[in-house]
């Protein structure tokens, strides 16, 4: 094994997939080591976006990795039920093993460390478990979540991808079903159908306390499966998920020291939301961009700025829906926020909001539930379970 490449990738989740096919578009023969300490590329997950999220030049390069699409999703309220005119796509973490797999045996330049862990990641160097020391010009580290984070709630799911006995009346997902009973926060059901008798179910809440009963949930999802009309013939697999919703953020800088931080390691994440992809999306074609240096410059400092600024924005409505609704009332935000134009539907999910989106969303009527004097009994910091 070579020890000298161009871009050390340290984690080997969807960040560093996602530049490592973006660099190997830009150089076919670019020299580069994804550092993973499991055995897979990728884990256990689902992720999605909206297909209006790909940034130009990047379709080439990301579609794929791309499992699945479907041209539009539906939400459903207590008083509002809507489709979404805009493309969805997910991304399956088997495929991407898979593609990423494919992908570093074809690259002459591309080495796949799996099962080897980081000990030491410095600005151009990562030294392996085994005392092997790796050197690069440019080292990128997304090697998981930040290690702590002082002020959030938590978005946190079950998700069951099944296998039905009979086939499904509808393939259009839905992407929030919150005509469920309310429990430990904001509840709701999140529907996608692979094939008519494939489908991922997830129960998934936006929740005070990060802790997931699972012997609880799975009873809900089932009764969800059933009171919908489905028949479960097998459960293929389960994957969970906590995810900090914060309303603190420890923001990345331009001119930050030592490795660049990517992913949710860096802050590259949407906080209101937790949809990674469109983030994580630009940020991986910028770094393919800048091939073979280090992102930097006056393009990356607005860049930054520009993440900064609606990172900002979007920890102030975490900090509104988590501090200042009771739990039992956050629905009623969301039910106001599909009732919003498609645009900005569209540009709140791609962290690229206006000034003119900034202000519908916090100027009106407020939705039912909101309370200044709820803000003052929650604590500043991660919250009790509810």
């Amino acid at each position: 094994m070579p020890t000298s490449f161009e871009y050390l990738l340290v984690g080997g989740g969807l960040q560093n997939s996602l530049i490592m096919l973006a660099l190997l578009h830009r150089n076919p023969s670019v020299r580069l080591a994804i550092i993973e300490k499991d055995s897979r590329i990728g884990g256990n997950h689902t992720w999605s976006l909206h297909t209006t999220d790909i940034p130009p030049g990047a379709m080439e390069w990301f579609k794929p990795a791309i499992s699945h699409e479907w041209p539009r999703y539906e939400v459903r309220f207590p008083n509002r039920r809507r489709m979404i005119e805009i493309g969805y796509a997910s991304i399956f973490s088997a495929d991407l093993h898979e593609l990423i797999t494919q992908r570093g045996t074809d690259a002459p330049g591309v080495e796949l460390l799996l099962e080897r862990g980081a000990i030491e990641v410095g600005a151009h160097h990562v030294t392996l478990d085994d005392g092997t020391r790796l050197e690069a010009p440019v080292v990128i580290d997304s090697s998981g979540p930040k290690d702590s984070i002082q002020g959030c709630g938590y978005q946190k799911f079950v998700g069951w991808e099944v296998e039905l006995a009979e086939p499904m009346k509808s393939l259009t997902p839905i992407v929030m079903d919150s005509l469920v009973e309310q429990h430990d926060g904001f509840r709701f059901h999140y529907m996608l159908p692979y094939s008519p008798t494939r489908c991922l179910f997830e129960e998934t809440y936006f929740s005070d306390g990060p802790t997931l009963d699972l012997p609880v949930i799975r009873r809900r999802i089932e009764s969800y499966i059933h009171d919908n009309g489905y028949r479960m013939a097998s459960l293929i697999r389960e994957e969970t998920g906590v995810l900090p919703m914060p309303w603190k953020l420890d923001l990345v800088t331009a001119d930050e020291p030592g490795p660049l931080r990517a992913g949710y390691k860096g802050g590259w994440f949407h906080p209101a939301t937790c949809y990674s992809l469109p983030v994580i999306l630009r940020l991986s074609q910028l770094i393919a961009n800048s091939y073979p240096t280090r992102p930097a410059g006056i393009e990356w400092e607005k860049f930054v700025k520009t993440h900064r600024s609606q990172s900002r924005f979007a920890s102030l409505l975490n900090a509104l829906l988590f501090r200042t609704f009771p739990p039992e009332a956050r629905w009623h935000i969301f039910e106001r926020f599909y009732g919003f134009p498609m645009d900005t539907i569209r540009r709140f999910y791609s962290l690229e909001l206006t000034t003119g989106d900034k202000l519908r969303f916090l100027c009106g009527r407020p939705p039912r539930g909101f309370s200044l004097r709820q803000l003052w009994r929650q604590p500043v910091s991660a919250g009790k379970e509810s």
